[in-house]
């Protein structure tokens, strides 16, 4: 949950502010799916592939229990701002940074052999911003700083990314005017990891950074409280027939004595 909504926001954030940016969106149709389908896909099974060895350390939740835990909502709020920050810079100091042609008033009916290069740098750092994140989503809690404990021992994971990025290369190699991409060097995907793993460090500050989280023990003793309440009743309505039962018959007795 926390990988596929941090995905969401980043790119459609970065969309919309790529549009009232630039002449065309930095993303085209054929990334967008790919990064939603089969980036999302990918990364779920790997994340789903890691063994729960960790559960028995868990505190056993109620059904009503929060679904998205509040330390979540930090990790992807921030994890989120600091990717879309890092893709605005390249966006717009891409060209000066990697020493190219610039696509700001790039089209696709302006496909030619000099652009588009600027936009798979782009593009290519997005994706590598989701490869290193769903390494950070293996370790959701605050107290596990330590995102890659286990790696090793949970070699589909390893593979499931090492697979998700030879496709990345293939198709940025070999894509084309159809995906809107431009072959690029190996120095060129070295930087764009570079700048794509310093998303690891985020996560460790945030996990690092102490801050109050908000007290619910009152809610919680109002929901025991509730809870007790309806036993009580339940209690009670079972009691008066037996009660009811016992009335009649000490009437019945009073009557014949009476009598």
């Amino acid at each position: 949950i926390q990988f596929s909504l941090t995905v969401s926001i980043v790119t459609y954030s970065i969309v919309i502010i790529g549009v009232l940016l630039m002449t065309d969106c930095p993303l085209g149709a054929a990334e967008i799916i790919w990064l939603n389908v089969i980036i999302d896909t990918f990364a779920s099974i790997a994340l789903l592939s890691e063994q729960p060895d960790e559960l028995r350390y868990h505190k056993e939740k109620k059904s009503t229990g929060k679904l998205i835990t509040s330390f979540m909502k930090v990790t992807i709020l921030s994890q989120s701002l600091y990717e879309i920050a890092i893709l605005i810079i390249i966006l717009v100091f891409g060209d000066d940074i990697f020493g190219i042609m610039t696509d700001w008033n790039f089209r696709h009916i302006s496909w030619n052999q000099t652009n588009g290069y600027h936009f798979t740098l782009f593009f290519t750092v997005l994706i590598y911003f989701q490869v290193c994140n769903s390494i950070n989503c293996r370790k959701i809690n605050k107290n596990q700083k330590n995102v890659f404990s286990g790696l090793i021992a949970h070699y589909h994971f390893i593979l499931y990314e090492v697979l998700l990025i030879l496709i990345h290369l293939y198709l940025v190699s070999f894509g084309g005017k159809g995906l809107r991409v431009k072959p690029l060097s190996f120095v060129h995907h070295l930087v764009c990891l570079g700048f794509a793993a310093t998303c690891l460090l985020v996560d460790l500050i945030i996990k690092l950074i102490k801050y109050k989280e908000k007290k619910v023990h009152k809610k919680v003793k109002k929901e025991e409280d509730n809870e007790e309440d309806l036993v009580l009743l339940a209690n009670v309505i079972q009691n008066v027939p037996q009660k009811v039962f016992k009335i009649g018959d000490w009437l019945h007795h009073t009557k014949v004595e009476s009598i």
